[in-house]
């Protein structure tokens, strides 16, 4: 294997970020998102502020749930008027 290639392989696997196109996140990557903790997120969820799609023990987080989280903590904040609708 050439040296390029080697690195190429170190690159793909050290770019661990979610596609922009992917539908459902980790936790750990909509943790990342919204530069909270995993256990934040986590807490979100179960809270039921942060609906997430559950296939046995794994959580995931469509990424149309953190933009509509964003929109109402800042429609709940007087600053914002005009976001509420």
């Amino acid at each position: 294997m050439s040296s390029a290639e080697s690195e190429n392989k170190r690159s793909l696997r050290r770019d661990r970020s979610p596609h922009p196109e992917s539908l459902l996140l980790t936790v750990t990557e909509a943790a990342a998102e919204l530069r909270l903790s995993p256990m934040t997120v986590y807490v979100l969820v179960e809270q039921g502020e942060l609906p997430a799609v559950r296939y046995g023990r794994a959580v995931r987080i469509p990424r149309e749930a953190l933009i509509l989280l964003i929109r109402a903590s800042l429609r709940d904040q007087a600053g914002f008027p005009a976001l509420q609708a």
